[in-house]
C-alpha cells in the first residue's frame, strides 16, 4: 500500500517507461483498453470501496476515471488527475 494525494492506494511495481507527455495527448475517446495495449496495465488503483486506476510516471502518479459499460467494465476516459503522495496537482486536460 502506498499513499497518492494522502489516499490509500494498492501499489504494484511495473517496470516501463512512459511520459508524462503520453497522457496529456489522450482524449475521452481513448479506451482503458487502448491504454492497457500501449503502456500496459495500471500500477494500481487509489481509493476504498469504489477505487480509481492509475499510472506511476516517476515519481507522480496520473490517476484515471474511466465510464463504465452496463456490465461495470471500463471504457473511455472521463477524466484524468495528477497527483504526487501528499496531494493533488491538478487536472490533466483532454484533447479535443
Amino acid at each position: 500500500m502506498i499513499a497518492i494525494g494522502n489516499m490509500f492506494a494498492s501499489y504494484e511495481y511495473i517496470d516501463r517507461e512512459v511520459s508524462i507527455d503520453y497522457f496529456y495527448n489522450l482524449n475521452s475517446n481513448t479506451t482503458y483498453e487502448e491504454i492497457e495495449n500501449e503502456i500496459g496495465k495500471p500500477n494500481g488503483a487509489m481509493g476504498s470501496g469504489i477505487t480509481i486506476p492509475y499510472y506511476q510516471v516517476e515519481n507522480q502518479y496520473v490517476v484515471i476515471w474511466f465510464a463504465r459499460d452496463e456490465d461495470g467494465k471500463y471504457t473511455n476516459i472521463s477524466r484524468m488527475g495528477l497527483y504526487t503522495n501528499t496531494m493533488y496537482i491538478g487536472d490533466i486536460p483532454l484533447k479535443e
